[in-house]
């Protein structure tokens, strides 16, 4: 169902509904559109949904799955009349849309035995490739203008124009494939836990010595794209993202000297900048490579999220409270927000669990209008963080103390004792490390809550020491959405500490 889900959104966000190939206007009744704006309300999100809306009991599946098919198929073909010149479209976007369909033309032309119209049509195509480096798509071009001059239509003039452009897209293909098949091998390894970070670094930092040694003969967009993450990626994949803010830097010099609109790149490099600021806890900055980045990306889309993760995180870090909530609404209330990945969307799931805490404490106001913000449970909260609990060196921590820090305000002492002091164990197994400091010193700070009897004195001397550690740590996480410091530690403290007053 997820399939049919995102092909639904593409053809409502590119206003496809004014096409007539799903027969939206003549025949509003008929089942496959009854399904097709059940998906598009969101009132079915499941195939067990779909059955039960579509059908009554006793229909046979096969029903249902044969009309899955139906609307598949016309979604499938609404795809090619795409409005392709929306606000939002970059010249770039909307050259590879129509390049894309030009190339099946083209090739359909050819297998039909119509080469004239073919040629003319791969000729071109090989223009409009050219201008937007679609290397991929000029290489595939000028094979097929080559076998036509040398073997079809004997051009010796032509045959060897293509011939030799032939010979550099297929050296400019292989080393754009070559970066991005290094790139993914790092990713890949990135995302196995068992995988050593250094290792990583080490192999990361020879596939960019090998690249970086065709930079200046191989100046395509994709090649000079993937070159320049790896370049990064020596020390992202360390949770060094101080020291790609200069390199980001430069990197965005070069792609705004493109002819075209590099958006993706130049938001790809923003981000950079902001996760670098928010390390480095130079927040002013990260808020002015945000506004930056913001508009960069259609909202829906992968980049679009991350972005709104980054603004939500800055408004937090920066005590701009209402303006996260802002986001957080924003995002969550998204068509297309159902369509993350579970883990993409915990990370939502823990923002609202603080923004709750936060309108708890009189920091928002929460608007409905502006959006839905669920009721907050915990333990159902708890329920949907398992990839968070698996984390102990990272996002769980977040998890472990929005869970103290709920029990301490709703006065649930014996909870609260309990938990903390489960706690200290976990302290010093898990987080006594050096990039972990200031997760371990807010932990211990938690712990002089029950060895001070919850007396506000006592728990004040106690914590002192662990308070003074705490204040010589920058307040940053050296990987962001690896420790997720959401809110300041001493902010939270300062909370939890008024708490215990009244």
């Amino acid at each position: 169902m997820e399939f049919l889900r995102e092909l639904v959104f593409v053809v409502n966000r590119n206003k496809v509904k004014q096409i007539e190939l799903l027969d939206l206007e003549q025949k509003p009744a008929s089942k496959i559109n009854q399904f097709y704006q059940a998906i598009s309300t969101e009132k079915i999100k499941t195939d067990e949904e779909a059955k039960a809306y579509l059908y009554n009991k006793g229909v046979t599946p096969n029903a249902y799955y044969n009309l899955k098919a139906r609307l598949l198929k016309k979604l499938l073909n609404t795809i090619f009349f795409i409005d392709n010149n929306g606000p939002k479209q970059t010249d770039r976007r909307i050259a590879m849309h129509e390049a894309s369909k030009s190339l099946a033309a083209a090739q359909l032309l050819m297998s039909k035995g119509a080469p004239i119209a073919a040629v003319k049509q791969f000729t071109k195509l090989l223009r409009v490739a050219e201008k937007y480096e679609f290397n991929s798509i000029a290489l595939t071009a000028v094979r097929a203008l080559r076998i036509h001059y040398g073997a079809r239509k004997i051009d010796q003039k032509k045959y060897l124009l293509y011939s030799k452009l032939c010979d550099t897209y297929q050296e400019i293909d292989y080393w754009e494939n070559k970066a991005v098949a290094h790139y993914t091998r790092i990713v890949s390894g990135y995302n196995d836990r068992k995988q050593d970070r250094k290792k990583l670094q080490v192999l990361c930092r020879g596939f960019y010595e090998e690249l970086r040694a065709k930079e200046k003969s191989i100046q395509s967009y994709s090649f000079i794209f993937y070159t320049a993450l790896i370049r990064l990626m020596q020390y992202t994949i360390v949770d060094d993202y101080i020291s790609v803010i200069p390199i980001s830097e430069e990197l965005l010099d070069v792609f705004q000297n493109k002819p075209f609109s590099t958006s993706t790149a130049i938001q790809n490099f923003l981000h950079h900048q902001i996760v670098g600021h928010l390390q480095a806890g130079d927040f002013e900055k990260g808020l002015e490579a945000g506004k930056k980045s913001q508009g960069l990306s259609p909202e829906g889309t992968s980049n679009w999220f991350k972005h709104q993760e980054f603004h939500l995180l800055l408004g937090m870090q920066t005590g701009r409270y209402q303006e996260a909530l802002d986001v957080y609404q924003t995002t969550t209330n998204h068509s297309q927000f159902s369509l993350l990945k579970e883990k993409e969307r915990e990370n939502w799931t823990l923002f609202h669990a603080y923004l709750t805490f936060l309108q708890q404490h009189g920091k928002i106001v929460v608007d409905e209008s502006a959006g839905k913000f669920p009721a907050f449970r915990m333990q159902s909260f708890l329920n949907k963080m398992p990839t968070y609990t698996q984390d102990k060196e990272g996002k769980n921590v977040a998890v472990l103390i929005i869970n103290i820090l709920y029990l301490i305000s709703r006065r649930k002492k014996n909870e609260a004792i309990d938990r903390i002091e489960r706690m200290e164990k976990y302290c010093l197994r898990y987080l006594n490390k050096e990039d972990n400091r200031r997760a371990y010193y807010f932990l211990r700070l938690l712990l002089s809550i029950p060895s001070g009897s919850f007396q506000i004195d006592r728990i004040e001397i106690l914590a002192e020491a662990s308070l003074q550690e705490l204040a010589k740590l920058p307040s940053t996480s050296s990987n962001l959405f690896g420790r997720m410091e959401i809110i300041p530690y001493e902010v939270l403290w300062e909370m939890i500490i008024n708490d215990l007053r009244t």
